[in-house]
């Protein structure tokens, strides 16, 4: 429902650009690998915690992203592999995102954590329950 409501208000917009894109050099392939590329650089750019470039280089993925289909439609339609790779690199880069996302709140002023959540994993896995095996 939202997404429908969403897709009307976009589709004239995306429709004038994806206009301006077509040229014979550019495909709905090259926009599908382009917005994957920005996005997992959005992906590098958060696990650095650099938030605002993080957040730009998403935003502008996003928007490519939104540009293969319609630049396909005005080509006569896509193919099933454009298709493919276009939700292959969609997951990609969210996925990419979350962990970039991710690594930095979970790392934030802790130089070793993982390795020492790695230590506290296996102490708590290999010990009796209740009993301190520290000394």
């Amino acid at each position: 429902m939202f997404d429908a409501m969403v897709r009307r208000r976009l589709d004239r917009p995306l429709d004038r650009i994806a206009h301006g894109l077509d040229r014979p050099w550019m495909s709905p392939d090259r926009l599908s690998a382009s917005g994957l590329l920005l996005g997992l650089t959005s992906a590098g750019l958060a696990a650095f915690a650099l938030w605002p470039w993080a957040l730009a280089a998403w935003l502008v993925s996003r928007l490519i992203d939104g540009l293969d289909g319609p630049l396909a439609r005005r080509r006569g339609g896509g193919t099933e592999a454009g298709g493919f790779l276009d939700i292959t690199a969609d997951f990609a880069a969210y996925g990419a995102g979350v962990v970039g996302v991710a690594h930095p709140l979970l790392v934030r002023d802790a130089p070793g954590a993982p390795l020492r959540w790695r230590r506290d994993a296996d102490r708590s896995a290999f010990t009796p329950e209740g009993k301190d095996m520290s000394s």
